[in-house]
């Protein structure tokens, strides 16, 4: 009999796929997605942030969206550009 070791890799890389996803399709189903062109990254449950929002406010409220999905920091690297669309109240 052959005993591998855990696959903890594995495991890691398709929690970290999943949190992405999840994340992605929040974004994506939040009110005021216009406002945002922004990607997710995830390793090891880190998420990071990247892209372009069209305010401040929008690019908070992604983080803030991210942090659901995880315990650890998000690091929110979205710059903010000018020429997206803002959301209408």
């Amino acid at each position: 009999m052959i005993f591998l070791p855990y696959p903890a890799v594995s495991m890691t890389a398709s929690r970290d796929c999943s949190i992405r996803i999840a994340i992605e399709c929040s974004l994506a189903y939040t009110y005021g997605h216009a406002e945002w062109d922004i990607e997710v990254s995830v390793s090891e449950g880190r998420v990071t942030l990247s892209g372009r929002a069209s305010s401040v406010p929008a690019a908070t409220r992604a983080a803030e969206i991210a942090a659901d999905f995880t315990s650890k920091p998000v690091l929110n690297t979205i710059e903010i550009a000018s020429d997206l669309p803002a959301a209408r109240p």
